[in-house]
Formats: structure tokens, sequence, C-alpha cells
């Protein structure tokens, strides 16, 4: 493998485009099975993407490679922790090759010894805040570039000042510039489809309604809330919204982000959805139950995910679900997958699954 492709690899790995770190390490030829670190970059966009198989099977083989290595060790112990292996975890924080003054390691240690139980592990894990425990990316480039931009601003131009202090703090650095779906004087004025008999609306809305829905849409979206933003999306495209400010949202699909398990902020639980699934298609779940029918093909697996029958008391809906990467699943337990809502037939429920996790505890 070339040293650049391994240094955009990482460039990329340091901007948080783990998915695309991903795609680009997976399709290198096989001339890197020696490359600590090609797997030890893989396996950690696998562990920030949700991912633990990823991970855990990149990182034993980057340490056949390199047995030590101190973010790599951090690594693994995070693997162990998050499925409430303390002891393991121990094994890898105390090793003595990792210096005890690591703020990681000192801060994970202290996790455990006040709130190590299985339960507020797995809080933690749910909330995103074992994420703290990860080998460290360093500073974010794009993050950075945004924050000296606007000191730049605050000092050449008029005003300048004024905006950076008054910056929207909600607003996530790095996320997209959306200048380009500004709407003109011109295009709020006509913000209604002209003609109502070329199409059937699920929703008529007015014109207010409209620019208000594509403006939280927007805000939404700087905020890090793709799915809340999703919905507004879907409200505009199955609307009498004119088709100019459609074509926009559209397009501010392209700019959504796949989230984790850790990284997912508005969760929509099954009843919303199946009350009306236009509203939350293309929208990211995660829900606990249990699979049945499981059947893996030469490219992935397909089941019925049985929603909320994890406690195997309450059944509140049967889903087809779909991975296009086969996971390991153990029919026998119950779990949560996170998925992508998508549409058959016009308004069937289907999920496309990117990740599952099986906790060590039956409920």
């Amino acid at each position: 493998m070339s040293t650049s492709m391994l240094l955009r690899a990482r460039k990329l790995l340091q901007c948080r485009r783990f998915s695309k770190v991903i795609r680009l390490l997976e399709s290198c030829p096989a001339d890197y099975q020696d490359s600590f670190e090609y797997f030890y970059t893989l396996g950690t966009a696998c562990l920030y993407s949700n991912h633990p198989a990823g991970a855990e099977e990149n990182y034993r083989k980057a340490r056949k490679i390199k047995m030590k290595d101190t973010n790599l060790m951090l690594g693994l112990a995070v693997l162990h922790l998050r499925c409430g292996d303390t002891a393991r975890a121990l094994d890898y924080y105390l090793d003595p090759d990792i210096d005890p003054a690591n703020r990681i390691k000192r801060e994970a240690l202290d996790f455990i010894q006040k709130h190590g139980d299985p339960d507020t592990i797995f809080e933690w894990r749910e909330r995103g805040k074992l994420a703290h425990f990860y080998p460290p990316l360093g500073y974010n480039p794009v993050a950075v570039r945004a924050v000296v931009c606007a000191c730049i601003a605050a000092v050449i131009l008029p005003g300048g000042l004024f905006f950076f202090l008054n910056r929207r703090p909600s607003s996530i650095p790095g996320r997209a510039d959306l200048s380009r779906f500004e709407l003109t004087a011109e295009d709020r004025k006509n913000a209604l489809e002209e003609d109502l008999s070329a199409n059937t609306y699920r929703w008529i809305l007015t014109s207010r309604e409209i620019l208000s829905s594509y403006g939280r849409a927007r805000k939404f979206f700087q905020q890090g809330r793709d799915n809340a933003a999703q919905v507004e999306v879907n409200r505009l495209l199955n609307s009498n919204t004119a088709p100019h400010i459609r074509q926009n949202a559209r397009i501010l699909m392209n700019y959504f982000e796949e989230p984790g398990f850790d990284t997912l902020i508005d969760k929509y639980r099954y009843q919303d959805v199946a009350a009306d699934p236009p509203r939350y298609q293309d929208c990211w779940v995660i829900w606990s139950g249990r699979v049945s029918n499981l059947q893996t093909e030469a490219k992935g697996l397909t089941c019925d995910f049985l929603v909320g029958y994890d406690t195997q008391k309450t059944l509140e809906g049967i889903v087809p679900l779909r991975f296009a990467a086969a996971p390991v699943i153990d029919t026998a337990r119950p779990l949560q997958v996170l998925a992508k809502i998508a549409l058959a037939e016009g308004s069937r429920i289907t999920l496309e699954g990117k990740s599952v996790y099986q906790p060590l505890k039956q409920p």
C-alpha cells in the first residue's frame, strides 16, 4: 500500500471522516499485511463508527505486528470496557508499557473504580460517554481552520468581532457551508407549487409552513441533528412545496452523515414511525428486539426483526431487516440494531441495518 494512501487515511481519520477511512482502506490491494499503521487506522475508524467487531479484528492484527503501542492498547482496553469486561480492560490499562501519567488511562481507571458496574457501563456506552476513553485523534484540522477563519474575520472584517463573539454555539465545526441553500426574496415569495393537479401530496402546507420547515432543516443540520433535519426534508418532499425548494432539500440530504450508536441524537420510537412511515423515511433508529427467519446471503444477511420483543413480553411489530455486510448475531439473545428506515410498496417499513449490539446480561 502506498505511503500517500495511508497518509490520506490518517488525515481523514483526524478529520473524523470515519466511513471514508474504512472505504479507502478496505479498497486497498492486498499488499499491506505487514502494516501496523494500516490495521491500527482501520481499527480506530471502526471503533469511532461504532463497529466494535471490525475494530477488534483490525486491532488484533495490528498487535501481531507491534505488541506494545499505547494508543492500540487503549483501543483494546476500551473494547473490553464497552462489553462490561472490566477485568480484561484492566489488564491493558495496568500494563506497565502504558505511561502511568497517560490522561486517558488515568480517567478510565478512575471510572472503573467508581462506576465499573455493568449497568453504568451500558448507560455510558448508550450515551456515547465511553468515547471519552477512545484512542486520541488529535485536533480536527477542519474545526481548527473554522476557528482560525473566524478569528481572522474578527480582526479584518467590519463587524467580524461581533459575529465571532455571538456565533451560535450549537453549530458543529466542520459541517458544510449552507450559504448556497439560502433562499432569495423571489424564492421565498414563490414557495408554493403552482399546479396542484400534477401530483398527489401527503401534506398541504402554507407558504409560511414551508419556509419554517426549510429553515428548521438547515438549523438542525448545522446542529448535527441529521435525523431531525431528515424529518423536515421529508415533509417538504411530500408536500406542495415549490420545485426549487424541494430540489434544495434533496441536495441537503447528500450532506447527512451516518450515525453510530453513540452519536445518534434524535431517536424515534417504532410506534411513531409506524403511525406515519413517510415522515421518517431515511431516518436512523436504534430499536431493541430479537431476530427470526435469519438468512445469510452471498453479500449480506436478511431477517425479520421483532421490535420490542427483547424481553419476550411485548411485540411492537415485525419489520424486515437487511444487512449489506453480515454481522455476527446470536438469534437466542436480544439485541439492539442501528438501522436506516426505508419504505417498500409505498409505506411498508423496512430496515437497512448498519450494526448490532448484544448485551452480555439478559434483560
